[in-house]
């Protein structure tokens, strides 16, 4: 029934109730100590302004005991109302999720991250190994990868205006099941191979998962350590 009253009335009748019980039962200690102390002249004033106020005063203990209660109705009113919580007083428009979902699997869950890298591990230049893997343990995913290769900063070779379908160009698909590794190889031009400029091979990456989510991943960067014949990742 409370519920049905309007938001004000629910917040302001036990305040007032809260307000008068403590001004009645200050009013109610002054009027005990004027009478304590004998102080007539101020002690029927005090009555006569209550009784004014609408109070008829015979006994300043009962009108305190009176007064009292007011502030407890008031206080248990106030403390069910805002805080124990159960009717909380929000913004009654706002609407509350009785349902809430627990532990909701994120949606990036089965849209599993690749990695890939470069090494020169047991071949030689022009070659270069390429190996790229897919870092879930749970779920299969696709991945699309683009090769260039620069000396310093001229592009010497773009695998993706190679007319031939090849997994480096983009043309073909990377499919690897959970935790899978693939390896490949691509070559680099023979004028980088005895060159004394910086070789340089970048490859742009796209995941694609199995119900056809794509996301476009940051480039990598390799460059080629002629001294000791192997790659390194450029940040």
């Amino acid at each position: 029934m409370k519920q049905n009253l309007p938001k004000k009335i629910r917040i302001w009748v036990p305040t007032l109730f809260i307000l008068l019980g403590f001004l009645g039962s200050l009013s109610a200690v002054i009027l005990f100590l004027l009478n304590a102390f004998n102080i007539i002249e101020y002690l029927e004033l005090g009555k006569s302004f209550l009784g004014f106020a609408g109070f008829q005063i015979e006994s300043p203990l009962s009108f305190g005991i009176f007064c009292m209660g007011l502030s407890i109705i008031g206080f248990a009113s106030y403390k069910e109302e805002f805080l124990d919580n159960k009717n909380p007083i929000a913004d009654e428009n706002l609407v509350y999720n009785k349902n809430p979902i627990v532990n909701e699997k994120p949606i990036e869950d089965d849209f599993p991250m690749i990695d890939w890298s470069v090494d020169q591990i047991g071949i030689k230049l022009p070659n270069v190994r390429f190996i790229i893997r897919n870092v879930s343990p749970d779920f299969s995913v696709k991945a699309q990868t683009f090769v260039k290769i620069f000396l310093n900063n001229e592009l010497v070779k773009d695998y993706a205006k190679k007319k031939d379908p090849d997994h480096h160009s983009g043309t073909k698909l990377w499919r690897l099941n959970p935790s899978a590794v693939a390896t490949g190889y691509f070559q680099v031009p023979d004028e980088a191979i005895d060159s004394d400029k910086k070789l340089r091979v970048v490859i742009d990456a796209k995941r694609i998962a199995l119900d056809g989510r794509e996301q476009e991943l940051l480039p990598k960067e390799y460059i080629y350590r002629r001294e000791e014949k192997d790659w390194y990742s450029e940040p």
